[in-house]
């Protein structure tokens, strides 16, 4: 059985961070995130935070709960977050589920997001 590599890899890009997410989404993935991500703040810092979410085929109201606390730490800590490349099935279901996304800010690529920061 072939096993989903859902490592959170931090690729800082000048005083950004890009975050490719793929695989599933779980509990595990974003407290990982979280917890590596918040110590990367802590210690060098950046301007933002990327998700890039084109890995990530389907989400549940609990997984974007979870990812929106996620995005207010990282913006307490003075770096707010984009999602990225976020897929059309995970939009439409995520929109069914009737989730709140207020907090949220979005982008269609991740080229598009790093130009926000600009």
């Amino acid at each position: 059985m072939n096993e989903i590599d859902n490592t959170v890899v931090l690729q800082p890009v000048g005083d950004l961070i890009v975050v490719p997410l793929k695989g599933p989404v779980s509990e595990a993935l974003l407290d990982d995130l979280s917890t590596q991500l918040l110590k990367f703040l802590h210690e060098k810092g950046a301007r933002g935070v990327v998700l890039d979410m084109t890995g990530i085929e389907i989400m549940d109201r609990q997984d974007f709960s979870d990812l929106r606390k996620v995005s207010e730490s990282a913006s307490l800590m003075g770096a707010p977050l984009i999602l990225a490349g976020i897929r059309p099935g995970v939009a439409i279901g995520l929109t069914m589920l009737g989730v709140e996304d207020d907090w949220v800010h979005t982008t269609r690529t991740v080229n598009l997001a790093l130009d926000t920061f600009a």
